[in-house]
């Protein structure tokens, strides 16, 4: 089946939720939050949150090879592990799953990376007072926030999730000594484009050396190179698609001139 025929099934399902729902509002009745938390425990989510994952799960799912030591982070150097490994949760998603799905793995690996930067935090009573103050929600819990904003759409609701999952809090930024300029790190690449494994390997080389990472200039830097890179392998490309079509034009001529 073509796209566009998976396009208007999508648009047809859509209406048809429209009208379903118009009708349940004229008849008099509304959607609870039980009856949307309902909806996603029917599609088969509830199982999908139940699974255990280790670290090597999540750490395959973030490309990390290499993890820092727990209780050996500085709290700036904890902060920025976090929020790199924050900002690249939209292209660790699997966009083949429906969108439900999509935002139950944005939320699982945003929960992993929060309780492994505690844990990887040398200053362990403020990474108590984080617990304490900012504990992770439950999927429930979240959607349950989603709800009371207003969001009653399931799609919506996903989207919103997936969304916030790379971001971060400023005032807890603040505290711990980084200044973030948004738009560098939200989100790395692109949400299509993986974040290319030699700057993944840099930033965890620079972790476990202990360097100064500067997180906004250091993707600056990284975005910088990888433009160049992207340039200089186009040119190679061009230059090796001229050569061959010349070679294959030497026959011809050499066939004319006999």
């Amino acid at each position: 089946m073509d796209n566009s025929n998976n396009w208007l099934i999508r648009l047809k399902e859509k209406i048809l939720t429209g009208l379903k729902r118009c009708l349940s509002f004229t008849s008099g009745s509304r959607q609870t939050t039980d009856d949307i938390i309902n909806y996603y425990e029917s599609l088969g989510l509830k199982k999908i949150m139940e699974e255990v994952h280790d670290d090597s799960y999540y750490q395959k799912q973030l490309n990390i090879t290499r993890m820092p030591t727990e209780k050996t982070l500085d709290n700036i150097q904890a902060r920025e592990w976090y929020l790199y490994y924050l900002a690249k949760i939209p292209e660790a998603i699997d966009k083949s799953l429906p969108l439900e799905a999509q935002a139950l793995q944005a939320y699982q690996l945003r929960k992993w990376i929060r309780k492994k930067t505690r844990d990887l935090m040398a200053e362990r009573e403020l990474a108590h007072q984080l617990e304490l103050n900012h504990p992770n929600l439950t999927w429930s819990q979240m959607k349950e926030r989603q709800i009371s904003k207003g969001l009653l759409d399931e799609e919506l609701i996903a989207e919103r999730i997936i969304s916030r999952a790379a971001g971060s809090n400023k005032a807890v930024n603040e505290l711990l000594g980084v200044k973030l300029i948004e738009k560098e790190i939200d989100p790395l690449w692109s949400r299509l484009i993986k974040t290319p494994t030699r700057i993944d390997q840099e930033f965890e080389e620079k972790i476990l050396n202990n360097d100064k990472i500067h997180l906004n200039e250091f993707l600056k830097k990284a975005k910088e190179n990888n433009l160049e890179d992207n340039k200089n392998r186009y040119k190679v490309n061009l230059k090796k698609q001229k050569s061959e079509k010349n070679v294959q034009k030497v026959p011809f001529s050499i066939s004319r001139n006999i």
